[in-house]
């Protein structure tokens, strides 16, 4: 007989032993080993594995759900917030200002002063419309990055969620199921 630690929580059982007595994990020669094995060689499993991460599973998803929601928030405030619309109104009168100033640049190029005026303004506004958008497009490319980010970061939190979810059950009845078949050879011994 020697100790070994539980799969589960961390303490110290001995390996004869059929469910941890601190957790009521289940213990199987197989799962320790192949438990053991894996952390070797993953950093991600270690973590993955720590107690800390255990004890607090349920509170990380929701977390990452809860960030990955405000991400996505953020990400759509970029494309429809307040600021967004500012900039499509400016644009508009860039626009606008920069087709008034070609018209009275084609209109000017019988007056060589006033030609040269209308063309250092056209090129103003030209400029003016282009850093406009410029800033349009980098919102659009960072909703474009926020938004599904933010998404899949939720949607992946939500399935380790369900799966942990599963895992419980599944680990609360094996248990049961151990601390039924123990209860029953506890008996027969009492019986025989």
């Amino acid at each position: 007989m020697s100790l070994i630690n539980c799969p589960e929580c961390g303490s110290t059982i001995s390996s004869e032993a059929k469910c941890c007595p601190n957790c009521a994990f289940p213990i199987s020669k197989e799962s320790t080993n192949r438990k053991e094995e894996t952390k070797r060689f993953s950093f991600i499993s270690r973590i993955k594995d720590s107690t800390f991460f255990k004890n607090h599973s349920k509170q990380i998803c929701v977390t990452i759900i809860i960030l990955g929601i405000i991400l996505s928030i953020i990400g759509i405030s970029r494309v429809a917030g307040p600021g967004y619309r500012d900039l499509i109104i400016e644009r508009a009168h860039a626009i606008g200002d920069y087709r008034d100033a070609s018209e009275v640049n084609d209109d000017a190029l019988y007056y060589p002063s006033l030609y040269s005026a209308t063309s250092e303004l056209k090129s103003y506004f030209s400029e003016r419309l282009d850093s406009i958008n410029g800033k349009i497009t980098a919102r659009k490319v960072e909703a474009g990055i926020l938004i599904p980010f933010g998404l899949l970061m939720s949607a992946y939190a939500i399935i380790t969620l369900e799966k942990s979810n599963k895992n419980e059950n599944k680990k609360r009845t094996e248990t049961i199921e151990i601390q039924a078949t123990n209860q029953g050879d506890h008996q027969g011994n009492d019986i025989k």
